[in-house]
């Protein structure tokens, strides 16, 4: 093969990153409540930051892969009370959708993404593509809380 033939291909990189998302107001009244006043439930999500898709639309967006979500107290709480907190939230959860998606402008203006510092190192990883990942970026921080 000669050297004008050869193409050069560059290997593909995810820039990953993750956001937090308030969603207090989506969550009961009285549950927020009861984790004292200021108390909030905020969402995390994980996306690659060089993918843009268009859904049926001009305006790019990132796919954002939900990553758990965690409560903010208000007031000092009891173990009972975290216990009950963390259970209250398992169960809510469980309706959240795996894959959202959010206008690349929206994420970047409103949400403070910040990069991925665990789950996946590059060196070594030749063989994972992109999707597999974002599979082992997922199941690191879901077993290691933010």
């Amino acid at each position: 093969m000669s050297a004008e033939t050869c193409e050069v291909v560059e290997k593909y990189i995810p820039d990953f990153k993750y956001i937090k998302q308030d969603d207090t107001r989506y969550w009961d009244k009285e549950f927020v409540a009861s984790l004292g006043e200021g108390a909030k439930i905020v969402s995390t999500y994980i996306y690659d930051a060089n993918i843009e898709v268009h859904l049926c639309e001009i305006t790019a967006s990132y796919e954002l892969h939900y990553a758990g979500t965690d409560y903010i107290p208000g007031k000092e709480l009891t173990d009972e009370e975290h216990q009950n907190a963390f259970e209250y939230i398992l169960l809510g959860e469980s309706d959240t959708e795996p894959v959202t998606y959010m206008w690349c402008s929206d994420v970047e203006k409103h949400c403070d993404p910040q990069p991925v510092t665990g789950g996946v190192t590059y060196k070594g990883q030749d063989e994972l593509t992109p999707e597999e990942m974002m599979e082992e970026i997922l199941e690191y921080y879901q077993g290691n809380p933010w």
